[in-house]
This record gives C-alpha cells, sequence and structure tokens, in this order.
C-alpha cells in the first residue's frame, strides 16, 4: 500500500486515477488501452495485448512470475515480494507479491509461486482471493509446514483490513481463514519453536492493529505493539519482537510472555526512514528485526536510514545484547566512502540458525544516477560488531522503469537464513518492467558459481593478499592491464608503484604521479647562515617516469622571507630583514610532466645573532669580576637566545654556563687570582657564534706579582 494512503478509514471506497500518462523508462500508451479514468478499487479491463518473452534474470537469480511455459509475461508489474520457507521440509517454499496485470491501471492483487526444490524452479499459482484488490503481502511458515498469508485490502466500508489465509499443500491452494485487523503495512510471524507458544501467530500493523492467534488463525487474541513501519521476530525461547520507525524514531516492542502484553524501547538508528529518492512514491525500506537464535539476549535491527551530512541513504545495523531494553551505537554496513552521496536502499536483514546475520539492499554506488542500482550483499559471523566485504549481486537495473500507475517498485523486500545460504525475494527490472526474482545467497561463495570459496581456495583459485576473498572477488577484480597474467592488485600488494591508488599500476596509464616522496621533506633544514641569511636543502626526490625534478621553497612567514622559483634542491635565502629572528618555510618537487608534490611540513630556521665583539670588565673584588659582551644584539629574550662566559681556572658562580643577559656578574671567585674570560652568543635555535678572544681580569688581593 502506498503510504501516503495510511489512513485508519479509507473516507472513499475508490480513488481515481489516471492512467496512460508517459513515465521513465515506459512506452507511450497502446491504442488499445482506453484513455478514460480508472479506479483501483476494482478490476481494469485487460485490453493491453499480452505478450511472453524470455526472462533476463541475471546469474545466480530465478524469475518468479512467469507463465506456464517459463516465459516472462510483458506489460505486466509484480513487486513488494515476501517470502516463506517449510521449516518440515526447507525444499518448499513460497513467495508472494502484489500482482498488476497491466502497468497502466492501478488495481493490484496477491500473486502467488510455489517451489518444491529449494527455488531452483517456481510454478505461478496466480492470484489469492481473484478480483480483490490487496497490497502489502506478508507470508509466514507455522511449525507443522503450514504457509500463512497476510495482506491488506480495502473493505466494503471503506477500511483497511488485513485477511489471513492458508495453504496446507506447500502454497498450491489457499483458503481464507480469518481477519487478523486493521490498518496499514500490516506484517506478520509464525512461532517456530519448540516452546510454549509453538504456532502461536502475531500479527501487527503501523496504525496499532495488533493481535494474536493461539489456534491456526481460526480467532484473535487482541494485543498492543505498535511499532511501525518494520518487520518481527522471534527469539528462541518465543520471545516477540515488533520492530519499525515511525516520525522520525525507531522503537522495538517485546513480550516475553506470548504477546500477552508488550513493553517499549527506542532505537538509536542514526538517521530516520527514507522516502522518494529512487523510490519516489514509496518507503527506501523498513526496519528489519531480528533476533539471535543461539543467544537470548541478542536482538537486531537493520534499516536503511537518512542521516546526518550530505550522503542520502545508509544501511545502518544495531545490537541490544540484553534483550531489546538498551541499544549500541548504530554501525554502517555498506563500505563505500561515507561521504559520497551513495543510494543504499531497501536494507533488508536475516539471521541464521548458527548466528550469521545476512544484509542485503539496492546500492547506486556504481551509477552516476539514482535511479540505477544494484543489489549488494555484506554478512556478519560476530553478532554485527563487523561485516564482510560488500559484493554486488546483480547487474546495475533502473528502478524507475516499469512503474504501475505508481512511482514506486513496492516498499520492501523479504529475506530468510539457513545456515549456508541467504533466501531472497526481491523485485528488479531487469525485463524492462517491474519483476521478481528468487536468490539463494552463499554467504561464502562470492563469485555466485555454487562452489564454497574455501573450495575453490584449496583448488588452486587465487587469493594473493591471503584474505580468503578469491582474487575475482575482490573490488578491483582480475584486471590485468600489463598482460603479465597478474591482477593489478596483486602486482600492487607484490610492490608495483600505484601513486594514485586507483589499483591501476603506474605503468598503465600516463605520468599522473609526484615526485617521492609526497609530501616532500627536508634534507637539512632552514639553517642560519648569518644575521641575515638561511640556507636550506631538499631530500633527492625521485621520479623514474618523468624527470628531472625540480624544487620550490615556499616562505610562510610575514613579512621579510622571500619564495624560490623552481630549481635546484639548495636554497639560500639572503636580505633577511632581523637578526636572530625565526623564518618559515616549506618545499615541494615538481617533475618534467608537471607533476607536483604537496608542500612538505613547515620548518622554521632563525637568522644568527650578532657575534660579540670582545668581553669587557667591569667592577672586580677579591671575589667577584662584572662582565659584559659587547656589541649591539638582536631580540636577546626570545626563544633559546642566550650568552655563555668561560672563566679559566673555572671556579666561582656565573661563568662556565649559558645565561640569558648579555651580562653577569661572577662570584664566589678566589682572591688575587688572575682568571682569562671570552665569550660567545647563541641564536634562539640555539646556532652558535665563535668565541671573542679571551681577555685577563685579576680578583683583588693576593701577590699582584704572581702570574
Amino acid at each position: 500500500m502506498n503510504w501516503r494512503f495510511s489512513r485508519i478509514i479509507v473516507p472513499v471506497l475508490c480513488v481515481l486515477l489516471y492512467p496512460g500518462t508517459a513515465q521513465h523508462g515506459l512506452a507511450q500508451p497502446r491504442e488499445s488501452v482506453p484513455l478514460a479514468r480508472e479506479s483501483w478499487c476494482e478490476p481494469a479491463p485487460l485490453m493491453v495485448p499480452r505478450g511472453f518473452g524470455p526472462s533476463q534474470a541475471p546469474p545466480g537469480s530465478v524469475q518468479v512470475n512467469l507463465n506456464s511455459d517459463g516465459m516472462n509475461i510483458f506489460y505486466d508489474a509484480a513487486n513488494e515480494p515476501t517470502i516463506a520457507i517449510d521449516p518440515t521440509n526447507p525444499q518448499r517454499m513460497v513467495i508472494c507479491w502484489r500482482q498488476f496485470d497491466t502497468i497502466e491501471y492501478g488495481f493490484r492483487q496477491a500473486g502467488y509461486a510455489y517451489s518444491s526444490d529449494g527455488g531452483q524452479t517456481w510454478t505461478n499459482g496466480g492470484v489469492i482471493d481473484p478480483g480483490q484488490f490487496r497490497s502489502d503481502p506478508v507470508l509466514s511458515a507455522g511449525p507443522n509446514g503450514d504457509f500463512y498469508f497476510c495482506s491488506l485490502k480495502i473493505d466494503d466500508l471503506g477500511y483497511l483490513s488485513n485477511d489471513l489465509f492458508v495453504s496446507h499443500d506447500g502454497g498450491a491452494t489457499w483458503t481464507l481463514r480469518s481477519t487478523p485487523g486493521g490498518g496499514d503495512k500490516p506484517w506478520m510471524i509464525a512461532d517456530q519453536t519448540a516452546g510454549p507458544y509453538s504456532g502461536t501467530i502475531y500479527f501487527d500493523s503501523n496504525q496499532g492493529g495488533s493481535a494474536r492467534s493461539i489456534d491456526g488463525g481460526f480467532s484473535w487474541l487482541s494485543t498492543f505493539s505498535f511499532t511501525g513501519l518494520g518487520t518481527m521476530a522471534i527469539g528462541p525461547g518465543g520471545q516477540v519482537y515488533c520492530g519499525g520507525g515511525f516520525s522520525g524514531t525507531f522503537y522495538i516492542s517485546r513480550s516475553t510472555n506470548g504477546g500477552q502484553w508488550f513493553d517499549f524501547s527506542e532505537v538509536n538508528m542514526g538517521g530516520t526512514i527514507g522516502f522518494a529518492g529512487p523510490n519516489p512514491e514509496g518507503l527506501l525500506g523498513q526496519a528489519s528485526v531480528a533476533a539471535d537464535p543461539l543467544n537470548a539476549s541478542r536482538v537486531y535491527m537493520l534499516c536503511s536510514v537518512n542521516g546526518p551530512g550530505a550522503d542520502p541513504l545508509d544501511v545502518k545495523f544495531a545490537r541490544s545484547i540484553n534483550g531489546g531494553i538498551t541499544w549500541e551505537p548504530p554501525v554502517r554496513v555498506n563500505d563505500d566512502p561515507s561521504n559520497a552521496e551513495n543510494w543504499q536502499w531497501f536494507g533488508t536483514m536475516s539471521i541464521a540458525p548458527n548466528g550469521r546475520l545476512d544484509a542485503i539492499w539496492n546500492d547506486s554506488r556504481n551509477s552516476p544516477t539514482e535511479d540505477n542500482c544494484q543489489l549488494y550483499y555484506a554478512y556478519s559471523l560476530d553478532g554485527g560488531t563487523t561485516w564482510s566485504q560488500n559484493r554486488p549481486l546483480t547487474p546495475l537495473w533502473n528502478s524507475f522503469v516499469g512503474w504501475p500507475t505508481q512511482a514506486k517498485i513496492g516498499d520492501y523486500y523479504h529475506m530468510l537464513s539457513d545456515n549456508d545460504a541467504a533466501n531472497l525475494a526481491y523485485s528488479a527490472t531487469f525485463n524492462g518492467e517491474q519483476d521478481v526474482y528468487f536468490t539463494r545467497i552463499l554467504w561464502n561463495d562470492c563469485n555466485r558459481n555454487g562452489v564454497a570459496d574455501d573450495v575453490e581456495l584449496a583448488g588452486g583459485m587465487h587469493d594473493c593478499n591471503g584474505n580468503g576473498m578469491l582474487d575475482e572477488c575482490e573490488e578491483s577484480p582480475l584486471r590485468d592491464c600489463n598482460g603479465n597474467l597478474v591482477p593489478d592488485f596483486c602486482d600492487i600488494l607484490g610492490g608495483m608503484p600505484d601513486c594514485n591508488d586507483n589499483d591501476i599500476p603506474d605503468e598503465c596509464e600516463p605520468d599522473l604521479c609526484a615526485p617521492l616522496p609526497n609530501p616532500m621533506a627536508f634534507e637539512l633544514p632552514p639553517t642560519p647562515i648569518s644575521t641575515s641569511s638561511i640556507r636550506m636543502v631538499a631530500v633527492e626526490a625521485i621520479d623514474e617516469r618523468s624527470p628531472p625534478v625540480h624544487y620550490a621553497f615556499l616562505y610562510t612567514g610575514g613579512f621579510g622571507g622571500h619564495n624560490s622559483s623552481f630549481s635546484g634542491r639548495e636554497y639560500i635565502d639572503t636580505n633577511l630583514p632581523r637578526a636572530n629572528w625565526p623564518y618559515p618555510y616549506q618545499v615541494a618537487a615538481a617533475d618534467s610532466a608537471n607533476n607536483s608534490s604537496w608542500y612538505s611540513p613547515e620548518s622554521v630556521g632563525s637568522t644568527m645573532i650578532e657575534t660579540p665583539t670582545g668581553v669587557s670588565i667591569g667592577i672586580v673584588t677579591s671575589t667577584s669580576i662584572a662582565l659584559a659582551a659587547t656589541g649591539t644584539f638582536s631580540n636577546t629574550g626570545l626563544g633559546q637566545t642566550g650568552f655563555y662566559f668561560e672563566m679559566t681556572p673555572a671556579g666561582g658562580t656565573g661563568a662556565n654556563q649559558w645565561v640569558s643577559s648579555s651580562s653577569t656578574t661572577v662570584t664566589g671567585l678566589s682572591p688575587g687570582t688572575l682568571y682569562r674570560i671570552r665569550v660567545k652568543a647563541r641564536n634562539w635555535q640555539a646556532f652558535e657564534t665563535p668565541f671573542t678572544p679571551r681577555v685577563p681580569a685579576r680578583t683583588q688581593g693576593g701577590d699582584p706579582y704572581a702570574f
């Protein structure tokens, strides 16, 4: 059902639609189609010529809605599929969907097909309850192998109601059993466990129409588990979980007493349920809920959500480890760049009996437009903490093709997992129209050839990076641009250069690579030569494809320093206006193809402090001598700037150490002793000047003639 019609009471019995409007990817109306208004409340006159042709199902997928000769039926539409599997005989499967006999009218029925060979072949059974408008189909199977089908209809009073049908023969025939409740977007699940509530059927809708049946669907007991747009799950002890998103918030409701009552908690999914985009008049997915069959404390939720930022939609996963009471922060399942602005929609999850989590979604990452997407898959073996590398399952297909007067391809997919694979019912447009497909996704069969990856690796298939994935399944598959019979990404892992990280060896494309290292670096950082010049040397760059290399030095400070042009590795910046002053620089390199490296990190050099001209002797006592370095000194309070007065013989305090001032008084000297003194200075980076010549000085007292 279109989400925009989600009302508890439909005020009119029929909503009039206008067929025949040209849509994306559809032909103009054929002459045999009447252009008068058509109501989707009544079956449409089938005036479109029926044609048939081979199915274009991609490898690994089987089209379900075929005619008795196994041919695709032209000009119809089938979407919003649901699947159930017989727990007593997993070879028996049923898929139901919204069946539009012609895309020119909005009237739809409950199409169905069944399989007795694990989904390899399907028998199209037509429609359940012919002539009745139906939408929002959902299937489940009971522990005894009965199949249950529930779907929405509009009753004679204009209310949204839902009927339950049952099949005892593997989905071949169906019998109307009861009406569980009203409301749009229904979901249903049967308890297949061996616990105290085995066989109980639970029903929920996004408008609070919740109920449970303990007698196989003959009668229903009202309950309340309203959580919005989502699905349901049964825990290993018969716990019931209903999850979904509504008004920007996600909730989980849980019952531990067979659905007699539920409590609720909020789930942070990192965004909200999306609409429009690649599915203009529909949802972009609903919340999938799973309960861990091996750990009753673990409950999971997955959904395509619109989070903060420019990226329109991501598949997010959240986990509870205390039975759904509280939830851990969500994690992102799709592994494309987070700023790529791709659409990951119809996110769907299921869990295997061994606890493996499977996830699929439609993904536009390999298309420049939102309307073209591929089916993608990932799995988790650790309860959703980490997810496998994403892998595409189908070629690109266009979601804007084949709209049956509704600009959408339904609102959801449905998937069930066993220990070996995920069994998915999905809709796509490989035939140029909307059709329903089944695919069995072996979790460890990345090339989808029906052989497990570990078996192929043991048989000699290549895995050059040792990550357990076949080389042909890597994101950069078996491309061999240089013809050396080694996949390109294996060449790169083996050391072949790939300077722009595009998984293509550099030798296979024009030189787009900057000299190395990149960013550039200094061999000799900026070093003072004098009070007005600084010298620096770049490391020798490597560029085998487009030599020679030239270097540019960039002054990054304020007034005073100078840039160089591209030249040699050495640069001396002269005529600097300040002595003992910091001057910052960076360096870059460029080759003859004008590929430039990034500039190096900034490195600061200081001009030298002025060299002292001598030592001036001041007041002399019997135990002290006042000293001063002669000359003019700049910025003496900066950094490590200082003066070193060397006195021999050593003694006293204040000499033979660095002091910050150009003058000092040495104390604690011996009376009547002759001392010889010289001085040097250092700039703020601790580069030192030469010593001055020594000068003598004698403390008072003692023998004045003793030398």
